[in-house]
């Protein structure tokens, strides 16, 4: 059990997160497809606190999904602490990436709600803007952390290294090795997908990370896809949404706060 400590419970507000009526409506749906209701104890524009019966470890990725009078914004987050209290367990979860759009409304929604409710006591100073390091990632693609296998060289016939990435997304990966690339480097991939199937690719280094990881001093590469051909990047694609539509979700349903409080309408 990660017990939540002051340095990494989450303060997504960059003030305070707010607790959320007791209409709100929510729902946790395993990898198996089996779905029941779960407690939201908290939201705010960077996560939420969750009331689960079932212990997610950290680094559990999730999707959501928030949902207003039919419209939808889909987003990715990962558990980052978790605890217990009794017989449920607690879980603070970040959002990881959300589109753009969807970031706007939501945001929006957050901080009309926030106000609302400091003016109560008439105390704006949880109001503040939202640091750098609590901001959901503005990313073009949501990344998913799978350990796939890669061989990297520097032509197509000969592949100099073998490793693993640590994330993957429509656009690029991020490779772990032992020693650094350069920026700017063009790479030779192969990506194994499966233990018997890789796609080729080509990949621009586009920054260099040290790191320890798993006791280990390695450098982290981000790798930017490039002439990418369409048969590899729809391979790609439907390799991704595959592993997307394994992964636990949690459906948060907003009607009941919109009908009440006139929220903006979703994008």
């Amino acid at each position: 059990m990660d017990k939540p400590h002051s340095e990494n419970v989450p303060n997504f507000t960059g003030g305070k997160s707010f607790p959320v009526p007791r209409f709100l409506k929510a729902r946790y749906q395993d990898g198996t497809g089996l779905s029941r209701s779960i407690k939201i104890r908290s939201l705010s524009r960077g996560g939420l606190c969750v009331e689960h019966n079932t212990c997610l470890s950290v680094g559990t990725c999730l999707r959501f999904s928030v949902s207003a009078k039919g419209k939808k914004v889909e987003a990715q987050g990962e558990v980052i602490w978790n605890t217990q209290e009794n017989s449920v367990f607690i879980h603070g979860i970040k959002f990881t990436f959300m589109g753009q759009d969807g970031r706007n409304w939501f945001n929006t929604f957050i901080m009309d709600w926030a106000a609302e409710q400091m003016a109560q006591d008439l105390n704006f100073s949880g109001l503040t803007a939202l640091s750098e390091t609590e901001a959901i990632e503005r990313r073009s693609f949501a990344r998913l952390k799978l350990p796939l296998r890669i061989e990297v060289g520097f032509n197509e016939d000969t592949m100099l290294i073998q490793t693993q990435i640590y994330d993957i997304s429509e656009g690029g990966l991020c490779l772990i090795s032992n020693f650094e690339f350069k920026k700017d480097q063009e790479l030779k991939l192969r990506l194994w997908l499966t233990e018997k199937r890789f796609i080729a690719l080509n990949g621009i280094v586009r920054y260099c990370v040290k790191k320890i990881y798993e006791n280990r001093n390695v450098t982290f590469h981000g790798i930017e896809f490039a002439k990418i051909s369409e048969t590899a990047a729809q391979e790609i694609l439907q390799f991704l949404n595959k592993k997307r539509s394994e992964m636990a979700a949690i459906e948060i349903t907003l009607d009941d706060i919109v009908d009440q409080t006139g929220r903006p309408e979703l994008p």
